[in-house]
């Protein structure tokens, strides 16, 4: 900042200059202040002006170093993205409540059956069938049928021998279990 003055009454003094040094210091604006008064000395100013001019000079200065903390720390850079981190998803506690969004088989009917007969599977949270979409048996995949509103019709995998088996759905990366198992019965209809 540049400053320079002449005096009303008396010999031109030379004028001084007040660097960003100067301000930066702890007391700049009594620096600033007595400069003014000095140069000033036979002009008629009030105190109540050199109050005034101390208070701006003070707010220019705290302006001024809040400005430059800001951009020194706007500057910093992004951290670095992980590179080897993996996300894996915990597997669902069959004893919890699934959330409200999430598929749920309600009931199968009939609950027991011969291989290749139909069964019907009502669902809660389902709508339309995906290309992500697969019943199970146990270990065997079942043909789906029919898929839609909140129901589907599958086939009872023809591979299956006498038994209880778990029924679940697997539709757009979630995974339903039967509340009950699916009795498979030879000669059944």
């Amino acid at each position: 900042m540049k400053t320079s003055s002449k005096t009303l009454d008396g010999p031109e003094e030379k004028s001084k200059h007040i660097t960003g040094r100067d301000l930066t210091n702890n007391n700049a604006s009594e620096k600033a202040g007595s400069y003014f008064l000095k140069v000033h000395h036979n002009s008629e100013i009030s105190s109540n002006q050199i109050f005034s001019l101390k208070r701006k000079l003070t707010l220019l200065i705290t302006i001024a170093i809040a400005l430059a903390a800001f951009l020194m720390t706007a500057c910093e850079p992004d951290p670095e993205p992980c590179i080897n981190c993996v996300t894996v998803p915990s597997s669902p506690d069959p004893n919890t409540t699934p959330p409200t969004d999430q598929i749920a088989i309600r009931s199968i009917h009939p609950s027991a059956g011969a291989p290749g007969s139909k069964v019907t599977i009502v669902l809660e949270n389902y709508s339309n069938a995906t290309s992500d979409q697969y019943v199970t048996f146990g270990p065997s995949s079942a043909e789906v049928i029919y898929a839609r509103y909140g129901m589907m019709i599958v086939r009872v995998p023809m591979d299956l021998k006498d038994g209880d088996y778990q029924v679940n759905i697997r539709s757009n990366g979630q995974v339903a279990r039967a509340p009950q198992e699916f009795k498979v019965i030879k000669g059944t209809d």
